[in-house]
């Protein structure tokens, strides 16, 4: 669908991040390119992420307390090589 470049809070580090824009039933997924362009570690044992000298705890979906979509109120094509600022209304409980 597209690309964008967006900043991203992780422990306490702000990192530029490429994302893909599409339609998928999951809330984020780092991929292999965040992983290993920031020398990530993920400790499966301990649920942790390891980034630079932080230790981030890894959620399970099972343990949010609620997953909520973004969407456009319309539709809308983002030109290439453009930015825009869109509002969005979000589905689900607040809970």
């Amino acid at each position: 669908m597209g690309h964008v470049d967006l900043p991203i809070k992780i422990g306490n580090y702000t990192i530029i991040q490429k994302f893909t824009v599409a339609e998928i039933d999951v809330p984020a997924v780092i991929g292999y390119d965040f992983l290993h362009k920031n020398n990530c570690t993920i400790d499966m044992g301990k649920g942790v992420l390891l980034l630079k000298d932080s230790k981030i705890d890894c959620i399970k979906e099972s343990q949010m307390s609620s997953t909520f979509k973004i969407k456009l109120s319309d539709k809308l094509t983002i030109p290439p090589n453009t930015e825009v600022i869109i509002s969005g209304i979000v589905e689900g409980d607040s809970k």
